[in-house]
């Protein structure tokens, strides 16, 4: 487990600064998109998640992270994509 979370940035390195957001999810399967022209950190939490993908190219491919929670760096047009039977929390660090 040390290993894994070795390779894993801290929250610090990842989040810009900026705002924090509650993100108001909608239905399963939800999509969010860092519409902005800045570095953005997605933080899921709680609820039931099944899976969580990211895309990189706009929303035409997304891969699945492996986990069901935790802090997702975001670039300008990035999508995370979260499947879940009972809503998760969302909070996105520079907003």
């Amino acid at each position: 487990m040390e290993t894994v979370l070795a390779a894993v940035p801290s929250l610090t390195q990842v989040s810009p600064a900026g705002t924090r957001s509650v993100v108001s999810v909608g239905a399963s399967p939800h999509t969010y998109t860092n519409s902005t022209a800045r570095n953005q950190t997605i933080i899921v939490s709680a609820g039931t998640v099944t899976t969580i993908a990211i895309s990189g190219d706009g929303g035409s491919n997304f891969d699945t992270v492996g986990i069901v929670a935790g802090a997702f760096p975001l670039r300008p047009n990035d999508r995370c994509r979260i499947t879940y039977a009972v809503a998760p929390t969302v909070v996105v660090i520079g907003a």
